[in-house]
């Protein structure tokens, strides 16, 4: 997504996330990694669990994969992916935001000097590799990453995809910081969109997975940890990361996953609010928010906080008692903490404060909250709504399912 870059270089730029399961259904546990961790997780994953020993441990159903996860504030999700034969591994974003596979060369980072930060794709290795003629650019927030499209076995979460088209990246240096720092969690992007959103028309994963069959069903969820070991389930749900039923809306535009957003409410610190049986609340003292710019909003897990129009966002952070500081919201969290609600199809999503802070700083507390009057003026539901709500993507309905995400009772 156009913007989505842009919200994860600023949070990077301020630093200064197995088991048996049904044939077809692939369980990818996303796995929180901490920063002082980094470099002894990074290599215990290229040198001690190789994709063979991991599928031996799991069985002969080849349905789960365990992927390590650089989530700094929990700003980004990734898992381990393989391309190639035999397998490279590659750290990619799962992106719902976009529709292609992207992974970078190993020739590529070594000119920029990016190989101590990332894993890249080296086409001399792999005995199934096939060149192609089209050229791949393919532009974020923060700038843009070229290269060319070419064709070459990919396994996700043990899940082979044979002669799946992507682009092989050699110049990353658009996005920036966000890739080119040593913070950076991620190698490639593999996107969970749909066909609309495809560069030049190139077929994603999931469509490869759908028109193969190689799904129970035609669905994707996430589950995303705070401060926990988050998880993708390609082909089904794990009823053991939501609570109670599945709210559907459907998918207005295959452009994104994209939904009607009824109204924003905010309850602000002093406020009162009573609770319904729904998802969120009904707040008695709540203001609602004028929706001027759109009525829509694209839910993006490539996305890290929450992003909508300038104006919007101003009169949401005003009301939430935050203050502007370069471009972020701060708020002062020593006291009561406001809450925020998007209403979707008539029911409320409610965050609570602490659900929207990304970051503490003795009584300061970052909020997951950005203005963007870029390419679309949609409001974006990141990771910090994600966190908060199970969510099943419904590839083949075209619609999107929403649950209260269950997290495990923590002893103090």
């Amino acid at each position: 997504m156009a913007f989505k870059a842009a919200s994860l270089l600023v949070l990077l730029a301020l630093a200064v996330k197995a088991e048996d399961v049904d044939e077809d259904m692939i369980r990818v546990p996303l796995k929180k990694e901490r920063r002082d961790l980094h470099q002894q997780a990074r290599s215990a994953e290229l040198s001690a669990a190789t994709w063979e020993e991991r599928e031996a441990a799991l069985g002969s159903s080849g349905g789960t994969a365990q992927l390590t996860l650089r989530n700094q504030l929990n700003a980004q999700y990734a898992g381990v992916i393989e391309v190639g034969t035999p397998g490279q591994q590659i750290k990619v974003l799962f992106d719902t935001g976009s529709s292609n596979l992207w992974v970078p060369t190993s020739i590529g980072l070594q000119s920029h000097r990016l190989l101590g930060y990332h894993q890249g794709f080296s086409s001399k290795k792999s005995s199934t590799f096939q060149d192609g003629a089209l050229n791949f650019h393919f532009v974020y927030g923060s700038g843009g990453v070229s290269g060319k499209f070419c064709s070459d076995d990919v396994s996700i979460g043990g899940l082979k995809i044979s002669n799946f088209s992507f682009a092989q990246v050699d110049d990353v240096r658009g996005l920036g910081t966000m890739y080119t720092s040593a913070l950076s969690v991620f190698d490639g992007v593999l996107g969970l969109g749909f066909a609309d959103l495809a560069h030049r028309g190139v077929p994603s994963a999931m469509q490869a997975l759908v028109a193969g069959r190689r799904l129970k069903e035609p669905v994707f969820s996430f589950f995303l940890g705070d401060e926990e070991d988050g998880q993708l389930v390609l082909g089904g749900v794990d009823d053991r990361h939501f609570e109670g039923k599945f709210h559907f809306v459907p998918v207005v535009s295959t452009a994104y996953w994209q939904i009607l957003l009824d109204n924003i409410k905010v309850v602000p610190a002093d406020g009162t609010a009573g609770q319904n049986s729904g998802t969120g609340t009904n707040a008695t003292t709540a203001q609602t928010v004028q929706l001027a710019k759109t009525q829509h909003a694209v839910v993006d897990s490539g996305t890290s906080m929450l992003v909508g129009p300038k104006a919007e966002v101003h009169a949401v952070a005003t009301l939430l008692g935050a203050t502007a500081f370069d471009h972020l919201w701060v708020l002062d969290c020593s006291g009561s903490l406001p809450r925020l609600t998007f209403v979707i199809d008539g029911k409320d999503y409610e965050l609570t404060g602490e659900d929207l802070i990304m970051e503490r700083q003795g009584n300061l507390c970052l909020l997951g909250l950005q203005a963007n009057d870029g390419f679309t003026p949609h409001w974006v539901l990141g990771n910090v709504f994600m966190r908060k709500f199970y969510v099943q993507f419904d590839y083949g309905q075209r619609r999107i399912g929403f649950a209260k995400a269950s997290r495990p009772v923590r002893l103090v």
